[in-house]
C-alpha cells in the first residue's frame, strides 16, 4: 500500500508513496520518493494531523470560553458552544455588541490549526483506508478543494460568506461520503466508519438547514442549525484523530508486514 497524493492544481503527480511497502511502480513515468523517506513523511503527516486536531479543539474551546455573549436566539443572553455559530466566535464583535478581540483571535487560530490538520487528513485518508483508485483521487481532490472555502469563511460577510461556507461544505461532504463508504469496507475501521457516518449525516442536515434558513425573508434560523454544526465539527475532529492513529500504526510496521 502506498501513500498516493494527487494535487492537480500544482501538477504534482505523487508527493508521497510506498509508506507501507518497498514497492515503487516502475511501469509508469510517475516520480516517487524513496520508501524510507515516504514513510517518514507519512508519519510526520500523521503526527501533524493528531497535533492539529488536539490544538484546534483546545483553541476552539478557549475561544468559546472567552466569547462575551449573545446568540442569534438571544442577543443579550450568554454565549453557548451549542447555540453560537463558528462565525459568531470568530467575529471581532460579539452578537451582544461587546468587542471580542481575544476570543476571535483564538477562534481564528483554531480554524488555522484545523485547516492544517484537514490538509493532512485528506492527503492521508485514501492510503489509510487502502484505496488508490480514481474515486479515491477525486475524493482527495474535493477534500483539499474544500479548504479554500474554509479559509475564506471567517473573513467574509453577507453573500460572500454564504458562498464560502457552501463552497467548503459541498466538496467536503462529497469527499466525506466517499470516506464513509471506504471506511465501512475496511475491516479495521469500524469505529472510524461509525464516526464518519455520524459526521457526514450531521453535516448534510446542517447544510440543508443552512440553505433553508436563507429561503425565508427575513432569515429563519432553527435551533438545530448551530447544534448540528457543532456535532459535525466534533465528529470531524474525532475522525481526524482516528485517521491519525491508524496512520501512525501503519507507519510503525516494518515493510512487508501485515
Amino acid at each position: 500500500m502506498r501513500l498516493a497524493v494527487r494535487l492537480p492544481w500544482f501538477r504534482w503527480r505523487w508527493l508521497l508513496s510506498s509508506f507501507l511497502d518497498a514497492e515503487i511502480d516502475r511501469r509508469s513515468s510517475v516520480t516517487v520518493l524513496s520508501p524510507g523517506r515516504a514513510r517518514g513523511l507519512a508519519r510526520a503527516g500523521c503526527l501533524i494531523l493528531a497535533a492539529a486536531a488536539f490544538t484546534g479543539a483546545v483553541l476552539l474551546f478557549t475561544a468559546v470560553s472567552l466569547y462575551p455573549g449573545g446568540t442569534v436566539f438571544a442577543q443579550q443572553g450568554p454565549g453557548s458552544f451549542w447555540l453560537n455559530f463558528l462565525c459568531d466566535v470568530t467575529a471581532d464583535v460579539a452578537v451582544n455588541g461587546i468587542p471580542n478581540p481575544l476570543g476571535s483571535a483564538f477562534a481564528k487560530a483554531a480554524l488555522v490549526a484545523l485547516g492544517c490538520g484537514l490538509f493532512c487528513f485528506w492527503l492521508l485518508l485514501p492510503s489509510v483506508l487502502g484505496r488508490r483508485g480514481f474515486a479515491a483521487r477525486v475524493a482527495q481532490s474535493l477534500g483539499l478543494a474544500s479548504l479554500f472555502g474554509l479559509a475564506l469563511a471567517p473573513f467574509t460577510g453577507g453573500r460572500a460568506h454564504v458562498i464560502a461556507v457552501l463552497g467548503s461544505a459541498v466538496p467536503a461532504m462529497a469527499a466525506g461520503a466517499w470516506g464513509v463508504v471506504a471506511s465501512w469496507k475496511h475491516p479495521q475501521s469500524r469505529l472510524a466508519a461509525v464516526v464518519s457516518t455520524a459526521t457526514v449525516v450531521a453535516a448534510l442536515v446542517d447544510a440543508a438547514l443552512y440553505v433553508d434558513s436563507y429561503l425565508h425573508t427575513p432569515r429563519v434560523v432553527v435551533l438545530a442549525l448551530p447544534v448540528m454544526q457543532k456535532v459535525a465539527l466534533l465528529g470531524t475532529i474525532g475522525w481526524m484523530a482516528l485517521v491519525a492513529g491508524a496512520g501512525l500504526r501503519l507507519t510503525s510496521r516494518r515493510p512487508g508486514t501485515a
